[in-house]
Order: C-alpha cells, then sequence, then structure tokens
C-alpha cells in the first residue's frame, strides 16, 4: 500500500494504530506447565477437518448425508479435548459398515430386492464419506506442515511428529477402504466418482456464472436463469444420481469355467436359479456344521475359509464354495468369512440336484471342481506331496480325472502306479467280501471294488510325474 501512488500521502503512523495488537498474552510457568500442546494441536486439526468437510459440500464433492456424519463424528472427538488420538476414530467403522440384517434379508422372498438396493445405497454413501475423509486428512497435513514453521528451534517437532503419524494412519485407513471396494464392487466406485465428477462440473459452471456476473459481462436477468438451469440439473443429479450397474448373472455366469460349454437349456436353468447377495467384510457366508443348502460362487472379491481357527485357503473371483454340500448333502465342513466386500452368486442345493439330474455334463464338471479340491485338501498334508511347491502341486492335480464306477470294467478300479480318492459311495479293497470304506477316503490298495453309485478322483502316482514340466 505505501507503493500505491494514491496512497503515498497517508499518515502511516495512525493507519498502524488500527492494526491487530501483535502482544502476545503473559502465560506463567504454572499456566505454561498445565497446558497440553498435543491436545491443543489435535483441536485445530480438527476444527479444520470439520471446516474441510464443509467446503467439500459446498464444491458439490460430498453429498449432504455425508457431510452431516462426518461433521458430527468431528464433533464427538472434539468433546473428547484433544486427549484421544486423531486416528481413534471409532464412529467410522458405523460409518463404513452396512448393517448385517440387510444381507440376512436378501434371502427373504419380496424384501430382498429392497435389501440389495439398500445394500448398493450403504455402500455408495460408504464411498462417499471414506473419500471426504481422505481429502480432509490430506488438507489438514497441510495444516500440520505450517505449524512446523511456526515456532524456531524446533520445539514443537515432537508433537508434530506424533500428529503427523495419526494423520498418515487415517489416510491410509481410507485408502484401504477405498480400494477394497473398488477391487470388490467396480460398477458402485465408477457410478459414485460419475456423480463427484457432475457435481464438480455443475458447481464449477455455478461459479463461473457469478464472476462474469460481478464482471458485468452479463446482466443480472441472465445471471438468475442461467442459475436456475444449473440448480435444475444439480436437482435433478440428487434425484436421479447414475445407476450402479452391477453384472447381471447370466454375465458372471458365462465367467464360470465349469458352467462352460453346457448346452443353453441348462445353462439358462442354473442362470434361473441364482441369486446374488452382497456380503460385507467380517460377516460369514457358511458356518463350519451348517447345513450344505446350496453353493456360493464369488463373483467380486475374496473370502477366508477357516476349519477350527486355522485359515486354510483364500479364494477370490470365480472360485465356488460348497460344492460338496449341493454333490452329496453334507454339512459344511469349514467357515467361509468375507475377507474384502464380496458379491456372491447362491445356487440352492435343491434346484441344482435337480438340474444335475437333467444333465450329466453339468454333475460331471462339479464333480470335476469339487474333486480336485478335495484331492488338494486330503492329500496336501501327504508326503510327498506336502514338500511340492504349491505351483507344482496344482499342476500335478489338474491332470487328474474324476470318474465313476461304470468307467471301470466291472466296477474295479486299478490303481497300479496311480492314486485314487473315494469321493462318493463305497468301495471294497479285498474285491466285494471285506468291510467296505465310506466316502471320502483315501484308496491305497491295488484293486478296489466301486459301489454303482461312486465318484473317484484317479491321478498317476508321484514317480511317473515328470520333474521337468515344473
Amino acid at each position: 500500500m505505501k507503493g500505491d501512488r494514491f496512497l503515498s500521502g497517508a499518515n502511516w503512523g495512525a493507519v498502524r494504530d488500527y492494526l491487530p495488537s501483535l502482544t502476545a498474552p503473559e502465560i506463567s510457568k504454572e499456566e505454561l506447565a498445565e497446558m497440553d500442546t498435543l491436545a491443543e494441536t489435535r483441536r485445530r486439526i480438527l476444527e479444520k477437518e470439520k471446516s474441510s468437510y464443509w467446503h467439500q459440500f459446498k464444491d458439490g464433492l460430498l453429498g449432504p448425508q455425508a457431510v452431516r456424519r462426518l461433521a458430527d463424528g468431528v464433533s464427538e472427538t472434539l468433546d473428547l479435548g484433544g486427549k484421544v488420538k486423531l486416528s481413534q476414530r471409532d464412529y467410522l467403522e458405523k460409518l463404513w459398515g452396512t448393517p448385517t440384517v440387510l444381507s440376512k434379508l436378501q434371502s427373504v422372498p419380496l424384501l430382498g430386492t429392497l435389501a440389495k438396493n439398500e445394500l448398493s445405497n450403504r455402500l455408495a454413501m460408504s464411498y462417499d464419506i471414506a473419500q471426504g475423509f481422505i481429502v480432509a486428512q490430506e488438507e489438514v497435513a497441510k495444516l500440520v506442515e505450517s505449524m512446523a514453521d511456526e515456532k524456531e528451534g524446533g520445539s514443537n517437532k515432537p508433537v508434530v511428529d506424533e500428529v503427523k503419524e495419526e494423520i498418515q494412519a487415517n489416510r491410509i485407513r481410507g485408502l484401504h477402504y477405498i480400494k477394497g471396494i473398488r477391487e470388490a464392487n467396480p460398477e458402485i466406485a465408477a457410478a459414485i466418482e460419475t456423480k463427484h465428477a457432475i457435481r464438480s462440473v455443475l458447481n464449477h459452471e455455478r461459479s463461473a456464472i457469478k464472476k462474469l456476473q460481478n464482471q458485468g459481462r452479463i446482466e443480472d436477468d441472465e445471471t438468475e436463469k442461467m442459475i436456475a438451469s444449473v440448480e435444475e440439473r444439480m436437482k435433478k443429479l440428487m434425484d436421479s444420481p447414475p445407476a450402479i450397474k452391477l453384472p447381471a448373472p447370466h454375465d458372471l455366469l458365462n465367467e464360470i469355467p465349469w458352467l462352460q460349454g453346457l448346452d443353453a437349456d441348462t445353462f439358462k436353468k442354473v442362470e434361473a436359479t441364482v441369486e446374488d447377495k452382497i456380503y460385507q467384510s467380517g460377516q460369514a457366508l457358511m458356518k463350519e456344521g451348517g447345513p450344505g443348502d446350496g453353493l456360493f460362487i464369488i463373483a467380486r472379491g475374496s473370502v477366508k475359509v477357516s476349519v477350527g481357527d486355522i485359515i486354510v485357503d483364500i479364494l477370490g473371483q470365480g472360485s465356488v464354495i460348497g460344492e460338496m454340500a449341493v454333490l452329496t448333502g453334507v454339512r459344511r465342513t469349514a467357515t467361509v468369512t468375507a475377507d474384502t466386500q464380496v458379491t456372491a452368486l447362491w445356487l440352492p442345493t435343491a434346484a441344482m440336484q435337480e438340474i444335475m439330474s437333467g444333465s450329466d455334463e453339468l454333475e460331471y464338471q462339479l464333480w470335476d471342481t469339487a474333486g480336485k479340491r478335495f484331492a488338494m485338501n486330503m492329500l496336501g498334508r501327504m508326503e510327498p506331496y506336502k514338500s511340492w511347491r504349491s505351483i507344482r502341486f496344482r499342476k500335478w492335480l489338474a491332470d487328474g480325472k474324476i470318474m465313476t464306477a461304470s468307467n471301470f470294467k466291472d466296477d474295479m478300479l486299478d490303481l497300479r502306479d496311480r492314486i485314487g480318492i473315494l469321493l462318493k459311495g463305497t468301495a471294497d479293497a479285498t474285491g466285494g467280501s471285506g468291510s467296505q470304506i465310506q466316502a471320502p477316503a483315501l484308496l491305497d490298495k491295488q484293486f478296489i471294488k466301486l459301489s454303482p453309485d461312486a465318484w473317484v478322483f484317479v491321478r498317476a502316482t508321484e514317480s511317473s510325474f515328470d520333474e521337468d514340466e515344473e
């Protein structure tokens, strides 16, 4: 201002009288000792975080419900007076979680469709909240950087470093959640990001119109009409946001190896039977000892398979779970839990057994999938197979065959240089006069008499495995 030629004659001493006092209040040593610098720093950061949410809302980056819930969460944390870590946010689990009752309602007639729609809406809300949370953490991180420069000598460095770690933990937590949704529900992520892009464009248009008005380049009545047009499109976006187009069961089923190659009629019957279900991370798809009432095909996400307290496998997209229940009616032998958000296709046992009764190809394909997995679980605990590298073992198993008693003359299985696993039915290792072997079981005798309903997995023994094939 002093360099402005139109202000050069001003009395700058008088101007200074109107500046705010730069004198810091007197603080005694006792008061200074009682001050909690870390708590006060956290409070300032939380206030900045709340401000960020409302700015994001104004810019069209956050919806009204998301901004209220995030701001309310910060208010709860502020009430604790900065005494807890910024990364200690118990309310986030509630904001990002989905009530388990919605997942259970998916199987209830009439309510199932409503429950799935509400699940999609809740996922969209969680994604919105997580994005806003990440943006806010990145903004408050800049505030912390400025705090580090405020004092000379680095006296506040321990406080700043601790707060930085807490903010970074928040950011990573939010990014991990976003990554989980993108991997498990890419269609939902795409729909939300499309909505964000539209909101940003409309808000930018509204700001540009007001800027033109302030510059006198458009009249007030023109401004009013143009703003009304923007508001109309904004309302349309809020009332009818971009649809979340989940993949059709037909498209997902086409990707399942054991359903490929089926005749059109059988495929249509399977397609008419399938139900799609959504599970949140940590929810159980099935529990050990539970009824064998159907099988799952994992369409999105991944699941953990546990026997007792031991995790025995992690399965992803395209994996089939519970096929032995459909084939034999046995109870569940493992607990399957969603490791990420999971979209799964559900095929009830009764319906699948009815379809298999008219399709030998479907029955064989399902037995082939079940038999190789069962062989992996059984043989993988035995020598020499448990010493093999995983890729070698899986390749070896892939060349095994699923057979029925009708594949052998007089139902007699010759296991010379081969190994067999009885998957269904009974077997007799003494040609029909000894005690029966009940499925499931490893067959380690040379000649085995099979019951007419028997299914077996047969593979050449490891001695005939070509080591060079590795």
